[in-house]
Parts: C-alpha cells; sequence; structure tokens
C-alpha cells in the first residue's frame, strides 16, 4: 500500500499495520477487511475456509488476489445473489450486482496434504486507500509503497485533463531483496471507472480523453510481498527535464552531448530545440536503454521506429525520453546526441574521388559525434564509399537523406541522384579512429593502368599502395587476375566495367565481355596496403611445354621466384577427351607445393567444368601459383595423362599369405612410378599393399586407375603403410600409381586375390561358441592372413580377433564380396550370408604379432546357441564362475528382455592375479555391428546394457564373458548386481497384462513368471492410496490370473506385487498397471438460468453427472469463443456481447474422476431495457419568436452514452430539426412547441420521453 502523500481526508496504517496478519490454521477465515490481507499458515486436506466480504453500494466492482504454496490451493468468492468469482494470482475483478456481505471460500486442489496461502480483497469502486498525486515533472519525488502478501492493490487519484499524457515509472524489489520475484502491473481507470492503460513491465503510457478524476491501481502479479516505487511524468506539457542543444557534425560543443547512467525501469528525458530537417540521436548505451522523441503531437520517431536512420522535424521544441528496459537490474551509462544531417558545420574540406589520394581520418573527440565529408562527383556518376572503424555511414546530399537506398542491392556502389552537393557523412564508434575513401567506379582517376604480362615472370602490376587498377583488355574472352601481397596472399579484388558494375571477382579467370579498360579494385574496407597485379591472356607468351606422360619421363622441374608470379606449362601432345592429372610429391609443402589449374585456349577451367578432361580449343596449359604464404621457391611435379599411362612396371598377382610383389626405388630424382594391371588377369576383389622395405621411412599415396581415369580405389592421405581392398570389374584393364617422397627408399608393392571365389582362406580352427580359436602369427607389415566361415544365412555369428594391445585387425567380406566392420578391434557380429571371409593384418609397424581368431556360432535370432545358459530375467543367473583360456574361450547366458535391460557386473581373477575376461552384453538379433564391452561403471564393475528398437520390444539378448587377448589362463568370479527388481531366478514376476485400467470397475489381470502357485497374494499398490488386494480365478499354464477392483482408484502407475504362500518371498512390477481416470457421466446438460439480453446478470445452471460432481468451474463464451475473464457462476452481459449465441461451459470435477466439460445450449443475447427517464426533459429560454430555446435531456435510467432530438409543433415533427437547439420562426407564434429526446445506450434499445409544451410568443 502507498506511504507517500495521501489526500487529507484519508488515513493510512502505520507501517505496523500493512503485513497481512498471519493466522493459525484454527484462526483462519472470518471478516476480511477491505484493503487488509490475510494470511494463513496452514490449510490441509478436506478442510475449507471461509471469509466474509462486506459491499456497502451495488454494483460495487471488487479487486481479488490469492497465492498459495506451490499453487496447491484455490479460492472462489461467492456474491450474495449467489453469482461467483474465480480468486487467484494475477489481481482479478469482480463486480457485486448487490450490496451486502459475500463469502469467500479457501480449499485444496485435491483435498489432499496442506500449505499455506494469503488473501486479499479492495474495492475499486470505494477504494479504502487512495493517494492523491499532483506532481508530474519528469524529475519529480517518486511515490513508494508496500504490497503485503495476499494484497489486492494500491490506489493513486490523479486530476486528469483531455489530452494529457502520462508516463508511468516503476521500480520493484521483492520483500526478501529478490527483484526478479516481483512483478507489479496495473492499470488507469477513466472517470467512467473503465480500464483504460495497462501499466506493466516497469511503465506504462496514457493520453487521457476526458477531464475528471482517474485512477491507478497496482499489484503484484503473483500476490507476494513487494516494496516498489512510483511515478507519473507528463509529456504533453514536460517539466523538469536537462537540456540538450542540437549539434552538427564534428566535435560537439558545450550542451550539444549528454551522458549519464539510468537506473533499470527510470527515465531521463532532455528539452532540446530542433532545427527542420533530418536528425540523427547518435546513441551509446549497449542495447538497453529505449529512447524517443516527442513533440506537441506526440512521438516524432524513436528507437524501434526510426533507428539506424534518420528522422525528419519540423522546427520547434522537442523532448527526448530515455529509459533503461533493461531487466539486468543493473544501471545502464549512455551517451547522446543529435546531429542536423543537413548542416554543414563540422563537414571537412571537399574532397575528390580519385584512386591515387590518401585516406580521410577523423579522430573523434566524443562518442556521440557523427563526421561529415563532401566530396565533387557527377550526378549519374557510380561512387563507393569504403569506411573503416565507426558505425553507421551513407552517402547523402545537401538534406542527409540516404539518397543511395533502394538501388539495385547487387550492385556495388551509389549511382548518385540528383544534383549535389554530396557528402558522406556517419557515426564514430567510442574513440575508435575512422578511415573512409570515396572513389569512383565508373570515372576512375589516379589508377595506374596495367596491360597483360607473360607467365613465369614477375606480376604485370607492379606492389603499389593504390588498391585500384585499370585492366588494359585487348580482347574480349577469359583473363587470369589474382592479386597477391608480398607473401602470396590473395586479398577479395572485384573487377568493375566502364559503368562502374561488377564484371567479375579478382582470383580467376575473368571473362570480359569486349576490349576496353576496366576498374580492379581491392579488398572491401579502407586498403592501404601493398599489392601486386598477376594480368594474364590464356595464351599469353612464357608458357614452357611439358609431356602428358610424366610417369615414363621426368618429372618436371621449376621455380617460382616472386610472389605473384604464374608458370604455365603447356600440352602440347595432348588430345581433347584425355583426362589429366597434376602428381606432387607426397609431404610436400610451400613452394614445392604450388596450386595449378587447367585451362583451354579459351580460359575454361577444365578441372571445374569437365573434371580435368580436355576439351574445346587448344593449346591445354596447366598454370601455376604458389601457395598462400609462401613468396617463392623450387617445386617439382609430374603431369600424367590417366587414361592412357605408358611405360608401367607389371605387377604380378600373389595368394593371400605368400610374398608376391614388386620392389621400386625412389630418390631425389624420382618420386612416382605406375604399375599395370591387364583385363583378364585380375581378380574381382583384390587387397592392394605398400610399405618402405628395409627399414626405409616415408610415407606415400597409392590408387589404382580404371582405362578412363576414374580412381576406383586407393589412398585417403599418404601414409607409410596401408593395406586397400578394391573392387574390379572382369574384363576391364586397371593401373596403379604410387607417388611417395623424393628420397633414397624402397617400397614394397603387391596385391593379393581377395575375391570370395579366389581367396586363399583358412576354415577357423571351430564354430562352437567357446571353442578354441585359430592361432596365427603375422610375421611383419604386408602380411595378411584369411579365415572363411561357412554358414547358414540365418546364423548369427561372433568374430572377432584376439592380439595384446589391439595390435592385430581385420576385414570381414560377405559371399558377395560387400565388406563388413572394416578395420574393427571389437568382435563383429553378422547374418544374412552363407559364407564370410576374415582378412587379418597387423597395424602399422609391428614385426611379428600373434593372435587369435575366433569365430563362434550364437545360434538364430529367436533361438541361442545350446552352449547359452537360459535366464529368466535380468540378469537371472546369479554368480558365474569357471576359467576361461585357449581352449574354453567363452561362457554364455541367455536372457530374455523386455524393451530394456540392465545390470552391474563385478570380475574378479580368483587365482589373486589382475587379469580378468571381458564381459560383452549385446541382442542377439540385432544388426551386423562390432560388438564393444561393457563399460566401466562409477559403481565398480562394468555397466551391461540392452535397448531394443520400439519395432521389436521384446527379445534376446546375450552375456558372453571371453578373454580379450590371447595365451594364458583367466580364471574368474563374475558376481550380477540387478537394477530393477525382480533379480533372482526362483521367484520372478515376469509380466503383467493389461498393463492398463480404467477405474470404474474390475478389471482382469494375467501374470506370467517362474515358481507361482494358486495360492499366492496379488497385491495393487500406490503411494499416498489404499492398497488393493486381487482376488486369484485360476492358476493355468503358468498363467495367474486375477481379479482387482480398481473402481475410483487413483489415475496412474500402480504397483503389481507378488507374494509366495509357501515361504513368503515376493516380487513386483513397478508400474506395471497404469489406472486411467474415467469422465463423469453426463445425465442433465448445463443450461442459462436468467433473461438473455445486455445489461442482465445470466447464470449458469450446471446440470447433473454420475457419480455426482464434488465441485465445478465454469468458462462462458460468445459465438463459440471463450470470454476472457468469464469464469464465474455468474455473468452480466455487456453490450459487446448483443447478437452473439452465448454459451456456458461447466466442467463437473470429483476426485480421481477427469475433469468433465458440457456446454449449453447457446442463447442470442438481445438489446438490453431501453432508458427510462427519472426527469422529464424540458424547454429551457424564452419561448418567443426569433428567440433559441435548448433541450434539457434530463435524467435516464439506466444512463444513456448519447442524445437525439425532435422539435415539434402542435405534435407534429419539424423537419430538420434534431439538434438540442432551435430558433423559433415567425410563422410559428401561438403554436405549441415540444421536443423529444431519444436516448441511446449501446446494446439497449432507445428510450424517449415528451417534454411539456409550450405555447410560442
Amino acid at each position: 500500500m502507498p506511504t507517500d502523500k495521501v489526500a487529507p481526508t484519508e488515513k493510512v496504517a502505520p507501517a505496523e499495520e500493512l503485513a497481512p496478519a498471519e493466522k493459525s490454521a484454527a484462526g483462519c477465515g472470518g471478516e476480511l477487511v477491505l484493503g487488509s490481507p490475510v494470511s494463513c499458515a496452514v490449510i490441509s486436506g478436506q478442510e475449507r475456509h471461509t471469509y466474509t466480504v462486506r459491499t456497502t453500494v451495488d454494483g460495487e466492482r471488487l479487486l481479488t488476489n490469492f497465492v498459495s504454496g506451490g499453487n496447491d490451493a484455490q479460492a472462489t468468492l461467492i456474491l450474495s445473489d449467489g453469482g461467483t468469482c474465480y480468486v487467484g494470482a494475477y489481481s482479478d475483478g469482480c463486480q457485486a450486482p448487490q450490496a451486502g456481505v459475500h463469502t469467500i471460500e479457501v480449499f485444496l486442489n485435491y483435498s489432499e496434504g496442506s500449505t499455506s496461502y494469503a488473501l486479499g480483497v479492495e474495492s475499486q469502486t470505494n477504494p479504502s486507500k487512495c493517494v492523491t498525486v499532483d506532481s508530474f515533472a519528469a524529475n519529480g519525488p517518486k511515490l513508494s509503497g508496500k504490497l503485503p502478501r495476499g494484497a489486492a492493490g494500491d490506489c493513486y487519484r490523479i486530476d486528469g485533463k483531455a489530452g494529457m499524457r502520462l508516463t508511468a515509472e516503476m521500480t520493484q524489489t521483492a520483500a526478501d531483496g529478490n527483484t526478479n520475484l516481483a512483478d507489479v502491473r496495473g492499470w488507469m481507470q477513466n472517470p467512467a471507472g473503465e480500464r483504460i492503460c495497462p501499466i506493466q513491465f516497469g511503465g506504462g503510457e496514457c493520453t487521457l480523453e476526458t477531464d475528471g478524476e482517474y485512477r491507478v491501481f497496482l499489484a503484484d502479479n503473483y500476490a507476494g510481498a513487494t516494496d516498489y516505487t512510483f511515478r507519473l511524468v507528463r509529456t504533453d506539457v514536460v517539466t523538469g527535464c536537462d537540456s540538450l542543444r542540437e549539434a552538427g557534425f564534428g566535435a560537439l560543443s558545450a550542451g550539444q552531448s549528454a551522458s549519464g547512467a539510468i537506473p533499470t525501469g527510470e527515465y531521463r528525458c532532455y528539452a532540446v530545440d530542433l532545427s527542420s530537417g533530418l536528425k540523427f540521436v547518435q546513441f551509446r548505451d549497449g542495447g538497453q536503454i529505449l529512447w524517443d522523441l516527442t513533440g506537441t503531437n506526440g512521438s516524432v520517431c524513436g528507437k524501434y521506429s526510426t533507428e539506424y536512420r534518420p528522422c525528419e522535424v519540423a522546427a520547434g521544441a522537442y523532448t527526448l525520453w530515455l529509459r533503461n528496459q533493461d531487466w539486468t537490474f543493473d544501471p545502464v551509462a549512455f551517451s547522446v546526441s543529435i546531429a542536423d544531417l543537413g548542416a554543414t558545420e563540422g563537414c571537412a574540406a571537399q574532397s575528390g574521388t580519385q584512386w591515387n589520394q590518401p585516406a580521410q581520418v577523423v579522430t573523434p573527440a566524443s562518442p556521440v559525434e557523427f563526421w561529415c565529408q563532401p566530396f565533387t562527383a557527377a550526378a549519374g556518376e557510380r561512387v563507393r564509399a569504403y569506411v573503416s572503424g565507426g558505425g553507421l555511414s551513407w552517402i547523402t546530399d545537401a538534406t542527409g537523406a540516404r539518397i543511395c537506398d533502394g538501388q539495385d542491392s547487387s550492385q556495388d556502389g551509389c549511382l548518385l541522384p540528383g544534383s549535389g552537393p554530396y557528402r558522406l557523412i556517419g557515426e564514430v564508434d567510442g574513440d575508435d579512429e575512422v578511415k573512409l575513401q570515396i572513389r569512383s567506379l565508373s570515372a576512375p582517376a589516379g589508377c595506374p593502368v596495367i596491360t597483360p604480362g607473360a607467365y613465369g615472370s614477375a606480376p604485370a602490376g607492379a606492389f603499389s599502395g593504390n588498391r585500384c587498377r585499370v585492366l588494359s583488355v585487348p580482347a574480349a574472352g577469359r583473363h587470369l587476375v589474382r592479386v597477391v601481397d608480398g607473401e602470396s596472399y590473395e586479398p577479395w579484388a572485384q573487377i568493375y566495367n566502364a559503368a562502374g558494375l561488377k564484371a567479375c571477382s579478382a582470383g580467376y579467370l575473368c571473362n570480359f565481355p569486349a576490349a576496353g579498360e576496366y576498374t580492379l579494385v581491392i579488398g572491401s574496407g579502407v586498403e592501404e596496403s601493398q599489392y601486386a597485379t598477376v594480368f594474364t591472356a590464356p595464351n599469353g607468351p612464357g608458357c614452357l611445354p611439358v609431356s602428358d606422360q610424366g610417369l615414363a619421363d621426368a618429372a618436371y622441374r621449376g621455380s617460382l621466384s616472386v610472389a605473384g608470379e604464374t608458370d604455365c606449362l603447356e600440352l602440347r601432345d595432348s588430345v581433347a577427351g584425355a583426362t589429366i592429372d597434376v602428381l606432387l610429391p607426397t609431404r610436400a609443402a610451400d613452394a614445392a607445393r604450388p596450386g595449378w589449374t587447367l585451362i583451354n585456349g579459351a580460359g575454361e577451367n577444365l578441372c571445374e567444368t569437365n573434371s580435368c578432361k580436355l576439351a574445346g580449343p587448344a593449346p591445354y596449359r596447366i598454370l601455376l601459383s604458389s601457395s598462400e604464404g609462401v613468396a617463392a621457391g623450387e617445386y617439382a611435379l609430374i603431369v600424367q595423362r590417366t587414361d592412357r599411362i605408358t611405360g608401367c612396371a607389371a605387377l604380378p598377382l600373389g595368394a593371400i599369405g605368400d610374398n608376391s610383389g614388386v620392389t621400386t626405388a625412389f630418390s631425389a630424382d624420382r618420386f612416382a612410378t605406375c604399375y599395370t594391371i591387364p583385363a583378364g588377369q585380375h581378380a574381382t576383389s583384390e587387397i592392394f599393399s605398400h610399405l618402405p622395405v628395409n627399414g626405409g621411412t616415408g610415407t606415400a599415396v597409392f590408387t589404382v586407375l580404371d582405362e578412363t581415369g576414374r580412381v576406383v580405389c586407393g589412398s585417403e592421405w599418404d601414409v607409410t603403410y596401408q593395406l586397400i581392398h578394391c573392387g574390379l570389374t572382369t574384363g576391364k584393364a586397371y593401373t596403379a600409381v604410387l607417388v611417395a617422397q623424393p628420397a633414397n627408399v624402397q617400397y614394397r608393392v603387391s596385391r593379393r586375390d581377395a575375391s570370395p571365389a579366389g581367396a586363399k582362406c583358412q576354415a577357423p580352427a571351430s564354430t562352437v561358441l567357446g571353442g578354441p580359436g585359430a592361432a596365427g602369427t603375422l610375421t611383419g607389415a604386408g602380411d595378411v592372413r584369411c579365415y572363411r566361415v561357412s554358414t547358414s544365412a540365418s546364423a548369427v555369428f561372433w568374430l572377432g580377433l584376439r592380439s595384446t594391445d589391439h595390435t592385430a585387425r581385420y576385414r570381414i567380406t560377405d559371399a558377395a564380396g560387400k565388406a563388413l566392420c572394416d578395420g574393427f578391434v571389437y568382435p563383429c557380429r553378422v547374418s544374412g550370408s552363407t559364407s564370410y571371409q576374415v582378412f587379418v593384418r597387423p597395424v602399422a609397424g609391428r614385426a611379428s604379432v600373434p593372435y587369435r581368431f575366433d569365430a563362434w556360432n550364437l545360434g538364430t535370432k529367436d533361438k541361442p546357441a545350446a552352449q547359452c545358459e537360459k535366464a529368466y530375467g535380468a540378469p537371472g543367473f546369479g554368480t558365474l564362475t569357471g576359467t576361461l583360456g585357449d581352449q574354453r574361450t567363452a561362457i554364455c547366458v541367455a536372457v530374455p528382455v523386455k524393451n530394456r535391460s540392465e545390470f552391474l557386473v563385478r570380475l574378479t581373477n580368483t587365482a589373486g592375479r589382475a587379469e580378468i575376461p571381458e564381459s560383452y552384453y549385446f541382442r542377439l538379433g540385432g544388426p551386423v555391428d562390432w560388438t564393444s564391452p561393457c563399460s566401466w561403471s562409477s559403481r565398480g564393475g562394468q555397466d551391461c546394457e540392452v535397448s531394443l528398437p520400439s519395432s521389436e520390444p521384446t527379445g534376446i539378448a546375450l552375456f558372453v564373458l571371453a578373454p580379450e587377448t590371447p595365451g594364458g589362463t583367466f580364471p574368474f568370479k563374475a558376481d550380477t548386481t540387478c537394477y530393477y527388481e525382480p533379480c533372482t531366478i526362483p521367484y520372478v514376476l515376469g509380466s503383467v497384462s493389461p498393463n492398463s485400467a480404467l477405474n470404474s470397475g474390475p478389471v482382469n489381470l494375467s501374470l506370467r513368471g517362474n515358481a507361482f502357485s494358486a495360492t499366492d497374494t496379488v497385491t495393487l499398490t500406490r503411494s499416498g492410496s489404499a492398497s488393493i488386494k486381487a482376488a486369484v480365478r485360476s492358476f493355468v499354464n503358468g498363467t495367474l490370473t486375477v481379479t482387482a477392483d480398481v473402481t475410483n482408484a487413483a489415475a496412474g502407475a500402480w504397483n503389481v506385487t507378488i507374494r509366495s504362500a509357501k515361504d513368503g518371498r515376493q516380487a513386483t512390477i513397478a508400474g506395471a498397471v497404469t489406472v486411467r481416470a474415467t469422465a463423469l457421466k453426463l445425465t442433465k446438460a448445463p443450461s442459462i438460468s436468467g433473461t438473455v439480453r445486455v445489461g442482465s446478470t445470466v447464470k449458469a445452471v450446471a446440470g447433473s453427472w454420475s457419480p455426482a460432481a464434488t465441485g465445478y468451474a465454469y468458462q462462458w463464451s460468445a459465438n463459440g469463443v471463450a470470454i476472457k475473464g468469464a469464469v464465474g457462476y455468474a455473468y452480466q452481459i455487456p453490450a459487446a456481447q448483443r447478437g452473439k449465441r452465448l454459451t456456458v461451459t461447466v466442467t463437473a470435477k470429483r476426485a480421481n474422476r477427469v475433469n468433465s466439460p458440457a456446454v449449453s445450449a447457446g442463447v442470442t443475447v438481445g438489446w438490453g431495457i431501453a432508458p427510462a427517464a427519472t426527469m422529464k426533459p424540458k424547454i429551457t429560454g424564452t419561448v418567443k419568436v426569433g428567440k433559441t430555446v435548448k433541450a434539457a435531456a434530463g435524467a435516464w435510467s439506466p444512463s444513456a452514452s448519447s442524445y437525439r432530438y425532435e422539435w415539434r409543433l402542435n405534435g407534429k415533427v419539424i423537419k430538420g430539426a434534431t439538434a438540442s437547439k432551435l430558433k423559433l420562426k415567425k410563422a410559428w407564434k401561438g403554436k405549441k412547441l415540444t421536443v423529444v429526446v431519444i436516448a441511446k445506450r449501446a446494446g439497449h434499445y432507445d428510450g424517449k420521453a415528451t417534454s411539456k409544451a409550450l405555447k410560442i410568443k
């Protein structure tokens, strides 16, 4: 409640009375005084606390507020006439049609548990207290208030005048000091008692339409205890603002800027006289402050209406308003100025648009300056402004307008409209220096002219700090244009035609449409660095010949001597259709690895458009340039036609396990070679390998190409050693290419038959789960072994490789040669093929690698292998013990799973050693995939988990223990701990069906599990509810059938527990049965009582339900649309609803039942009763010819909103006499004059009354 200035006739409670009275549970309820909230410590169970509220006048409007702990309670206001109003948080209103005593009922939502609450009621019609506000200055005093918990609201009174514009400023803090929990809101009420303007989020705006007393009501939105401050500022007649002077450009003088800090929710204002024209409000605040510039007619421009754009004003006095809207609740610092964009004061000296002049520099003295740079240019000229630093900037004329807006955004620069004078203007950004350049694109001056240069030499355009070059293009067509700095980095650069329009970008082969001069411009900001320009024609001089058979001939060697140099190699013997590649040594870097482009005689990039296949006119050329960051250096490369490779050595086909292959020596002069693979002399699948021999080091890239030059397989990167599986097509020839480092090293290259039909493979030692694995030792890099597993397509196999530190790896293919689980270190589960080939290889750098290969038949999707022990539920197998080694390699347990299974396994070595077997848990019917071990858990042990897909909610999972490495023995003990009951084999509840039931009657349940009997007991339990004992009906084929009476049981998940009658053991499935609440049955529909017309109050007749409802909720609707706030038992019909179909939805409620809504029949809202004259109209004035008389409307009930008049002579209507005044004509003398007043009220029939007749003299 307010604690500041009050009206003289009012009494304000002392501070100690402001807190709500705290009542014990026994004392809650009783009389509730308007404006004095109460707080109740506790309400429990089915208690109902009753309060009474007294109103003194008919139609009194009440404000209510209510809050409870956890929102567990609710309250209803029951009016003396039987109507109801909802009472809750968000201070709400309720009109009491009749004066008297009304009741508020408080109760728990579900009649269970307990909570505290606070409740308050205030009169909106006759507030218990209302503070008068009579100061509206911007710097006027703040009013402070305290809202106790549950307070319905505070009231403020204003003597308002029509046309007043008011802004509310409000801060708030919860009583515990937490600003984030306070949310004070409210509204302004006009003299007619209507809500007109909201106040929320720290403020609000309102324009008063009539004279009279206005009121502001404020309350905490969540009914919490809140401290707040409140101030109203008049914005149409502003007082108390600081002054601000209009600024020009450049340095600001005294009074032309303002700065400070604004606390959250508060305002600052500045009075400023502005000349006519465009202004820019220059602001620095971080974006949290809202600003608005207002004049005599209200807002002219603001942050969201004109931010980033000028604001046009007429000359006059204005006010700049600043408001901190930041919800971080910290003060926000700001600086502000208002620049006159049409001013010339402070502009820099006129500049030209020549490219060779230095950049202009602006050094700001204030963070809110605006700078101005006039420049000389002709109308229709295309110019571009480059600005580095600062904020917004734009090209303008004398007005300051953005004259380039709306032009083609795909083009750069501005096509100057009008006749000037032209200027570039913009913001500064703090104290950062601003650099700017204004340059002409269509009439460039001061740019060096460059003609095409030669390949193999320095760039055609020498290094220069001028960002502009004029390219003299001798003929239409493509030319290479690049821009480089001293380290070969290429900045962005754009090329323009004579009109200043984009032609192309540098860094590529630019296709010039015609001969002539084009302008090259570097960068997009202010550029003053040194750059050179590469400009050459596709057929330019300096190109050297090169063979396209570099693998057979020598490598080409060259050097790039300066930054930007472009070397050219011409393929003089190549023909159209040939495919070209450029081979560079592996690990080549810097200058030794130049970038390259393949072009034809027309300058087309053939690797971009044609996959490096020669097309179009000759000559075909390779253009070479340094990588970025490298200015110069030597390089070596091989140009090779890949669809016709000659001079290659033979590479014989070997078998798995042999030592076939060829050895090739490389040197500083030789870094690439090739091998031929003739058609008809290869398998459909082969393994290629390359590795250095005799302890050599280095990296290489190996590729296999078909007859067209297409790469069919190969290395993804350069490596020391690699095995590559490659599929080859019967009848086609292939070529293998090996590219290495230019060093003295020898590589052994081989290929082996890996096809399903031709691969030399062994059979596994055993396919029995847990049988011995095949033993082997890989003798070194390049050694490959193969095992073939023959089976049925339905069988699921475990294919695994055991080696120390995973130094042996495998690759699996099926009967069709398709790769499965390539390169994995964990076992792979496969199915769906009749055979599998497993290729075993060592990792790089290993000379001797012992391994064991395991191939276990796990069974089929629905039937585990016979070696798997059966468990009823996860884990369901208790403690496992045994010894694993090379002869007994695994133990297995088959676990039925529904949806998900998870348990913890703790493994120990019973011999006291550290080594333990690996544990695996996986879905038997899953897809082909690798099998990772159970993950280590923070609980100690390994966490084993299986989740089944929703399409197959039940299945079988296998728990497998197996050694990870070959050799040795592993005596073990495995203890399993289930995360979910039941976890033992002897007594298990496996399933309950159905898993849901309606609470409208008994339900039959079927229980399946282990060790049941017909004498066992079954109980349904749920926290907070009485248990339900089920009656056993039958026990047949392991299924126990019971009946449980769940009539009116609480909705939700119920646990099902079965208890052994024999030994008392029990098992439970938590949440096994979900009880679903059912709706109440409607036996008689709701209806509306009362006369359904505007102004009348109608009531809802709830109807009848079975079983009977214990409570109701209401929602009134018009034409099927819910009426906001109309949630009471009664509803007074406003004029806006006339002619609409009125319905009420009654929602019946009962514990443990679904809330059940029903809608009444619709009734059309009729016209309200006509206003009736309580005091008849009369004629005032002298009733004499020539005089003007007036009609006094009289008094009406209900009140009229407007009047119409009919003047009559001797009872006859005077045509056109419908005003409230009438001048008496000579011809009317002696006749009797009357006036009929027609009273109008929205939504009501018109009322009529006739005055007493008077004789005209």
